[in-house]
């Protein structure tokens, strides 16, 4: 039995400040921002899975803005541009560069002055519509300069894009394994960035803006040019499509991908998943919501593993010890 003592003092934690993951998704959404990593060998559909859940959640309002990190934007375009108004392709897609990271912050961040600025606008026009009756005639001009103002004298709400609402911007990096972007410095800038994804951004009205980011390989890692070790083990949902064969390359995925599974349990996970066809997917969501299992194979269908490990002792053959062949002599 092990002796424990209580401390006079209550020292007990509490968590003080706003959620980890405050932006409001349905059930089955991953929790916003995410750090998610998706890895699958060319063809295997990684690109066309990992957009169709940003397309949901544009759809959703969860995402205002979809930014693209690709050198192979032409091959893929229609991919991108069923995002609609939330991705405008002369603005937010860029070729990888060693500045790439620099670039995502940089686009958040100037959401970021574009949501405070509207704010400082409502509160002139809030301000304005009190006063009107009593302005001079010399503060139309810079009303009319602000917006807020028509030639006639008319009052007018500011005009804002995102829906009173900060807006939320998710960055997709695609086929960049072997570039800049995971190479050297550019290499230091991305894992800076993810692992700080949720908290750039700051605005002046209170609060950061953060990003979601996705980062897509065809393999969990190269000898250089691959996603960051440090990207990889902070990722709060990983996609793998297909199962491969090479025992090397599974315990390569387990060991970076399990998560305190056991390895017979990772990879009854992985197989059932990806049974019935090449492009489905293992998803590991390392936050899910309450009540919900972190397994799913693809994104609709929910894995339960104590249910997967019954199934399989069910079907495992019955075997006679050695003990029990000498009994039954």
């Amino acid at each position: 039995m092990i002796t424990t003592k209580k401390t006079k003092s209550t020292m007990k934690i509490k968590p003080v400040g706003k959620e980890a993951f405050p932006i409001k998704t349905k059930t089955d959404y991953p929790q916003c921002h995410f750090l998610l990593t998706a890895y699958g060998k060319r063809g295997s559909g990684k690109t066309t899975s990992v957009t169709s859940l940003i397309n949901e959640g544009v759809k959703d309002k969860v995402f205002d803005e979809v930014f693209i990190v690709t050198p192979t934007y032409h091959s893929n375009a229609d991919m991108f541009l069923q995002f609609g108004e939330a991705f405008n392709p002369e603005t937010n897609v860029i070729e990888p560069t060693r500045d790439t990271a620099d670039n995502i912050e940089g686009f958040v961040n100037s959401l970021a002055d574009y949501y405070d600025d509207y704010l400082d606008k409502m509160e002139i026009y809030n301000e304005l519509k009190k006063k009107k009756d009593n302005l001079d005639v010399e503060e139309y001009d810079d009303f009319i300069e602000m917006g807020l103002m028509d030639d006639a004298g008319h009052i007018m709400k500011p005009e804002y894009k995102y829906h009173n609402k900060p807006p939320r911007v998710v960055a997709l990096i695609d086929d960049c394994v072997g570039t800049d972007v995971f190479i050297g410095n550019g290499a230091k800038k991305m894992t800076s960035l993810a692992l700080k994804h949720r908290h750039i951004s700051p605005m002046r009205h209170g609060g950061v803006l953060g990003v979601s980011l996705c980062l897509l390989s065809q393999t969990i890692a190269t000898q250089q040019g691959s996603i960051p070790r440090a990207v990889r083990e902070n990722s709060t949902a990983v996609i793998v499509v297909g199962l491969t064969k090479d025992s090397n390359k599974q315990k390569q995925m387990y060991e970076e991908l399990g998560d305190g599974l056991e390895k017979d349990d990772f990879m009854l996970l992985w197989e059932f998943a990806t049974m019935e066809s090449p492009h489905d997917f293992l998803y590991l969501d390392y936050n899910p919501k309450k009540g919900l299992s972190p397994y799913r194979k693809n994104f609709d269908t929910y894995i339960s593993l104590k249910d997967l490990k019954a199934k399989k002792k069910e079907e495992e053959p019955v075997t006679i010890t050695n003990k029990e062949k000498l009994e039954n002599k």
